[in-house]
This record gives C-alpha cells, sequence and structure tokens, in this order.
C-alpha cells in the first residue's frame, strides 16, 4: 500500500486492509486494481455496467439508488468509507439500481475474480464479507418493516440510529460521541423511508423543537439520546 492509503481512513476497517494483507500471503498474484474519484451528487456507475470489478469507498459517503416509475426514486441502502458498495457484488453484477455519491467520495476498483479467489480462502475476509451481509439483510429487513408499519417520526429517528451505529462501530466516531458528522440532507432520507422531504423537515424540526437533536451544518448532535431511542421504539 502507499502512503495515501495509510492515511486513509478506511485503511483499518475493511476489504481494502484484508486485500493487501491476502497479497502479501499470495504475493505472486497481484490483485489489479484502480482508484476513482466522483464529485458529490454524480452517479458513480450503474450496476448492470459492474462487470469485472468490486467498488470499496475509501472517503466520502454514497447510496443505491432505485429508479421508480412516475420518475421517482428510493434509496435502497447507504455506503459509508470502508465498506463494499454492495456485498453483492462480489459475485456478479446486479440490475435495475445504481450508486449515487452523497460527498465527494474516492474509491477503489478491485478485479473481481482475483480479489473473490484470494478472500474467500481467507477466514478472516470470508468472516467480514459474511458479517456485512448480515448488516445488509437487517438494513433491508428493517426497511421493510418501517414503510409498512412505521409511523414518520420512527422512520426518520431509526435510520439516524442505524447510520450512528455504523459511523460509532467502524470507529469513524468516537463510542461516546454525541456530535457526528451526518451528512445526508432532507432528501436523502426522504428517499430511504418513503416520505417527502418537506415531511422529513417537520420530523427533524420537532427533534430540535424539542431539544433532542441539534444539526448545524452537516453535524448532529444527539441532545437526548433516551428520548431519541424512545422515539425510535429501539
Amino acid at each position: 500500500m502507499g502512503r495515501a492509503c495509510l492515511q486513509c481512513p478506511a485503511n483499518e476497517l475493511g476489504i481494502c486492509n484484508l486485500a493487501a494483507e491476502v497479497q502479501g500471503v499470495h504475493a505472486r498474484e497481484a490483485i489489479a486494481q484502480t482508484v476513482h474519484a466522483v464529485a458529490a451528487r454524480r452517479v458513480i456507475f450503474r450496476y448492470r455496467d459492474l462487470h469485472d470489478f468490486v467498488p470499496v469507498i475509501c472517503e466520502g459517503w454514497a447510496s443505491r439508488v432505485a429508479r421508480v416509475p412516475g420518475g421517482g426514486r428510493m434509496i435502497l441502502s447507504f455506503f459509508l468509507p470502508g465498506e463494499l458498495m454492495g456485498d453483492q457484488v462480489l459475485v456478479e453484477p446486479l440490475n435495475d439500481s445504481y450508486a449515487e455519491a452523497i460527498t465527494g467520495i474516492r474509491y477503489r476498483a478491485f478485479e473481481r475474480r482475483t480479489l473473490r479467489k484470494m478472500l474467500l480462502g481467507f477466514p478472516e475476509a470470508l468472516d467480514l464479507v459474511l458479517r456485512r451481509w448480515l448488516e445488509d439483510q437487517d438494513w433491508a429487513d428493517q426497511m421493510i418493516v418501517d414503510l409498512g408499519r412505521r409511523s414518520a417520526e420512527r422512520r426518520v429517528t431509526r435510520i439516524i440510529l442505524r447510520l450512528v451505529a455504523r459511523l460509532r462501530a467502524r470507529e469513524l466516531e468516537g463510542a461516546g460521541a454525541q456530535e457526528l458528522a451526518f451528512l445526508l440532507r432532507h432528501r436523502h432520507i426522504a428517499d430511504a423511508t418513503g416520505l417527502s422531504s418537506e415531511h422529513v423537515t417537520k420530523v427533524l424540526s420537532e427533534l430540535r423543537r424539542h431539544n433532542i437533536i441539534s444539526v448545524s451544518g452537516r453535524m448532529l448532535t444527539i441532545l437526548d439520546p433516551v428520548a431519541l431511542h424512545r422515539i425510535a421504539g429501539v
């Protein structure tokens, strides 16, 4: 790894670091890889285009988006530094969705065939991939329940808490931090919860009015975590 990789916040978090370890074991078979940068609000790629590479985020936030009839859109999942942009892409390209940069991002693309061959023969890597896949499945299951049975207030507060938990689990924020970099706009929350941006604004305004959270720029401060968990039903 070069100096940029050693300074990357994703270095100790996921596939990149494990890929470097695996490559050290299998020195004769290098993993072909390239580095890319994408500006905020730009399409990174469409999943039908992922013929032979697996993307991993180095910096920034991204999302997987599906188009719906009438010009609407639905955010299916979010991607944070150190994460694969969809664990399924280790197996095959996907259709009917695309990846979009929420912030400016930098990502590393690994050649799929060699990376999969190496990782699946490396126990620590296989464990990481399976755990990430289970996290994705849990996220999808919870979103189904949110959309079908939970109120707008619970949808919004639950998605905030799930993202905060992922940030802390990846040590992108301190375990006890109550102030976090929260890079979503209201429209991102709306697209992930099936609500309008106006409805999301109303929910967040109520949370601020009751001194449960505070939002300044792209910083979120949890002022009353007990109340936030109670509203989320956690």
